[in-house]
């Protein structure tokens, strides 16, 4: 059976997990400093972005994994390995976010201010809803990204026949 990368067919899921949310952090950071610099982060509404990184990595993700394992990849599997880069992704994303808001504490005041009806929360209400955003971008980008396996399966018994 040949395989996409012979490498990568031995890496553990937690390798492909941990890839891929170092991945999505460094576009989803990249992404908030570009648009930082012209202060329009907020104002162009692009947070909602981070959910398209989140999917397209989750995805690219997936498909590399199903192509590399040597069993049939389940809806299941995928999604338990969706959910575990999505820990990981949490893992770096709110220690990142804490640095942020140390470093430059009106990113807070900004984000208030900018935020569609932030303007009626408190500090501690805005960070509660960024607590329950994260998680929950991360629960829809795996139940959508993990019906991807089927797909990679059906491709690669496609190039086998």
């Amino acid at each position: 059976m040949k395989y996409q990368d012979p490498q990568k067919n031995t890496w553990s899921a937690s390798r492909y997990a941990w890839i891929c949310a170092i991945g999505i952090i460094a576009v989803m950071s990249l992404l908030e400093l570009l648009f930082s610099l012209d202060e329009s982060y907020e104002n162009r509404g692009v947070r909602l972005l981070n959910l398209v990184f989140i999917i397209i990595g989750f995805m690219l993700m997936v498909y590399r994994y199903t192509n590399n394992r040597s069993h049939t990849v389940s809806y299941l599997e995928a999604f338990k390995l969706c959910l575990r880069a999505g820990v990981y992704l949490l893992i770096l994303f709110f220690p990142l976010l804490a640095l942020v808001l140390e470093i430059d504490p009106s990113e807070l005041v900004r984000l208030k201010l900018d935020m569609p009806f932030a303007n009626q929360l408190t500090d501690l209400e805005i960070m509660g809803t960024l607590f329950v955003e994260m998680p929950a971008f991360i629960f829809i980008s795996a139940l959508v990204s993990a019906p991807i396996s089927a797909f990679a399966k059906e491709k690669r018994q496609l190039n086998h026949q």
